[in-house]
Order: C-alpha cells, then structure tokens, then sequence
C-alpha cells in the first residue's frame, strides 16, 4: 500500500517563539517529530511506500536565518528516511497528488486539507496536533521573506 506524510509540523516541528509579554513574534523550526518518523519507518518497513506531499514549493531557497529547517530531500538523506518521493503542491489542495499515487492514509496538520481529504472519502486522513494557526504565521513569514528577496 501508499501512505504520505505532510512535512512541515508533520515529520518536522515548529514552535512560536514569544516575546517577554506572551505575544508571538516568531516560529522557528524545533527538529524532527519522532512520533511521525517512527509511524514512517514501521510502514516502510511493512513493504509499504512512502510519500512526502508538502504544500512546500521546489526550489525555494530561504536564508537560515529565516527558516533553519532543512529541505525534504536533506531530512530524507539525514534520517536515512524511506521515501519513494517527494511531491511538491506549491500550496494547492493534496487530493489529486495523493489519489494520482494511490495513497491509502495521509497524515497532516491543516485541518482544511484533512476535511477536503476526509470529504472525499477515498484516502484516510489522520490529522497531527500542531500550534494553533502555526501553517498560517509560517505562510506568512516565508512570503515576506521571499518579497524581500525580489
């Protein structure tokens, strides 16, 4: 069977990071989610293949002063991680990526792709615990981190 993993606050971590009064004013990555990388390697080796489908767009580079979070492929090479692929959406709905590679479970933090998934009926969704609104501030961040850049 296929199963796929979202990347970022799936198989990798993020946190806010507060000012002395408790506002966010950052989130920054906080390594690996062990949890999820374990799940990973148990169906892998099941003889099962894995997938990383991220909203994530291929060949953005981010100095590491903005984001210290390492790309799919160095995580996978770091990790000696099992995945057959990894399929970038460019931030567009993961249903036709994943039923184009007859995913069977997805696990995912966005709880929009989740319902979209769930809605559908044809892949499982299991939904990760994130940050709240965490995909959001980190959205945000990159773009203005990327019009800075231009």
């Amino acid at each position: 069977m296929n199963y796929s993993f979202d990347y970022d606050n799936t198989l990798i971590r993020y946190k806010y990071v507060r000012d002395a009064k408790g506002n966010i004013i950052d989130a920054v990555y906080d390594g690996p989610h062990r949890q999820n990388i374990d799940l990973l390697k148990r169906l892998a080796s099941g003889g099962h293949n894995i997938y990383i489908v991220t909203a994530r767009t291929k060949g953005i580079h981010l100095d590491v002063s903005i984001d210290k979070s390492p790309k799919p492929e160095e995580f996978i090479k770091v990790l000696d991680l099992p995945v057959k692929e990894v399929v970038y959406t460019r931030g567009n709905c993961k249903l036709p990526f994943l039923l184009e590679r007859n995913i069977r479970e997805h696990w995912d933090d966005c709880p929009v792709q989740c319902a979209v998934i769930a809605k559908d009926g044809r892949v499982r969704p299991w939904q990760v615990p994130a940050p709240k609104n965490i995909n959001a501030f980190l959205n945000n961040k990159i773009k203005k981190a990327i019009l800075e850049q231009t």
